[in-house]
């Protein structure tokens, strides 16, 4: 009997900028995967997540305001705009679970020390969260940079847009979560040159994202979206190896290969 194929779920990744320390260039937040996951264990990946049904409460609206077409996504059709408005809460409740960071304003912007467990746990969502604490989604500060479908023939599969967004001023990104190992800031160039020594894992979405932000000299150049369109690699399997191609396979396969002095 063969298996059925993955359905593909949709999911936000946040790439959170800040300028370089030496305000050359910029930096980006990055976590690495803790061993136990189930899904890209030990890579070096960007907060993110899928969406979960808790999204798709209170945030009809949202989807409009940030931009469905910006997403790839009809915004004349109720069903899309309703889509578009989930995929942007993924974005803001993952940035949020998993390093703390909450692109929200209004109010006096505090949340109560529990806040973020319990949107983890699902015990809220994050609509009914900001309600709660008279604060209103930063719509405007999530940019959508790019999108990846993931091939056919992978066991999880995800329709994945792929956010920037600065980091606002006051907050601290952290590493206070359990699918994270370790996290840090690093130049998009330097966790490039750390992959082709093999000390950092990276998938090809993510190599893609820190290649175009290390052409990027100022937040305004990282936040404009990839010139590609949507991203669908395909696998071919030879010689019991799986090599995923898209329009920069080459140039992924060669940048990772580990560099000797």
């Amino acid at each position: 009997m063969s298996t059925p194929p993955a359905v593909v779920k949709d999911a936000a990744t946040v790439l959170l900028l800040r300028p370089a320390r030496d305000a050359q260039g910029v930096e980006v937040f990055m976590q690495v995967r803790a061993s136990s996951m189930a899904f890209a264990a030990g890579a070096a990946v960007f907060p993110g997540g899928s969406v979960d049904a808790s999204d798709r409460e209170g945030t009809e609206a949202w989807g409009a305001i940030a931009g469905a077409d910006r997403l790839g996504l009809d915004p004349t059709n109720a069903a899309e705009r309703a889509l578009a408005g989930a995929v942007v809460s993924a974005a803001l409740r993952e940035t949020f679970e998993e390093c703390g960071v909450l692109l929200a304003e209004g109010g006096d912007g505090a949340v109560a020390p529990g806040d973020r467990d319990d949107l983890a746990a699902h015990r809220v969502g994050l609509a009914a969260l900001l309600d709660e604490r008279n604060l209103a989604p930063l719509l405007g500060a999530l940019t959508c940079v790019d999108r990846w479908i993931t091939p056919e023939g992978e066991p999880r599969r995800y329709d994945t847009r792929f956010f920037a967004a600065v980091l606002p001023e006051g907050q601290e990104a952290d590493d206070a979560t359990t699918e994270t190992a370790r996290s840090f800031w690093v130049r998009p160039a330097e966790a490039l040159e750390q992959f082709a020594q093999g000390t950092l894992a990276l998938m090809p979405p993510t190599w893609a994202q820190l290649d175009r932000l290390s052409q990027a000299s100022t937040l305004a150049e990282a936040l404009a979206p990839a010139v590609a369109e949507v991203t669908v690699p395909v696998l071919e399997h030879t010689d019991g190896t799986v090599v995923a191609h898209f329009w920069g396979t080459e140039a992924y396969r060669k940048a990772g290969k580990p560099q000797h002095s």
